[in-house]
């Protein structure tokens, strides 16, 4: 078998380590490329399997130059259409990491669920093979249920990191402090990961409205208020704030 993956960046670059490193008999044998999508450089003639991992909209173009490049083609983003590779291929599908990447990250392919989607049958089994390879988390999804997966992993993932970002710069603001090696130190997002992972760690058994708490589910208006005070020079801050502190009282009534 031979898979090409076409893209260096995040996701190919997981995705190259993963089914290289694959211990199931179905990957025993097979040669895994990864391919640099400007140039195409050591791309087979044919292959089994091309996996197009690209920004979202390089995908087409990058489909229409692999045209008869292989059996099954697909591509590996959220929310793009399956529709976007009907012209180049007879299979065609989706092949849907649902993780945030990072190159020099180390993560457990086992726990990353997959989400599958394929014109025909021989497709959607040929990539769920494929995916098994890596995970036992894998699940069919249609380009409709894909796209609202990706929306809400950008809000469960991207948003969240964001704001971790915007607290880090809050504390950056924060004079001087002493840590426990007496030396001295500005407060940055660390000192938040207990709190971070403890919130995280909830989830494993409530749900995230369960799991809720600070100022805003408590209406605690004298908090908010004080918080509000300290954002008064940092308007889109504060407009935020309010935003969030809104969205989680209302979601709770």
């Amino acid at each position: 078998m031979i898979i090409s993956i076409i893209g260096t960046g995040n996701v190919a670059t997981h995705l190259f380590k993963a089914l290289s490193h694959s211990s199931t008999s179905y990957l025993s044998n097979a040669s895994i490329n990864i391919i640099n999508s400007r140039t195409l450089d050591g791309l087979p003639d044919h292959s089994d399997l091309i996996l197009i991992s690209v920004k979202d909209d390089a995908i087409e173009s990058v489909a229409q130059r692999v045209v008869g490049k292989a059996k099954f083609i697909a591509h590996t983003s959220g929310s793009v259409s399956i529709d976007i590779l009907k012209d180049c291929a007879k299979h065609y599908g989706v092949f849907y990491p649902l993780q945030t990447f990072s190159k020099n990250s180390e993560l457990d392919y086992q726990e990353i669920p997959f989400f599958i989607e394929g014109n025909d049958a021989e497709t959607v089994d040929s990539l769920k093979t494929i995916a098994h390879s890596i995970s036992p988390k894998v699940f069919e999804a249609d380009s409709t249920k894909r796209k609202r997966l990706h929306i809400a992993a950008v809000f469960a993932c991207n948003f969240s990191n964001h704001l971790v970002a915007i607290a880090d710069d809050l504390l950056q603001e924060v004079p001087h402090v002493p840590n426990d090696f007496n030396s001295e130190e500005k407060l940055d997002y660390k000192v938040l990961l207990p709190l971070l992972k403890e919130t995280v760690r909830k989830l494993d058994t409530l749900t995230p409205k369960e799991a809720q708490t600070g100022p805003a589910i408590r209406n605690d208006k004298k908090v908010m208020s004080a918080h509000e005070d300290m954002l008064t020079d940092q308007p889109d801050l504060l407009t935020l704030y309010r935003l969030l502190s809104s969205s989680i009282l209302s979601s709770h009534k």
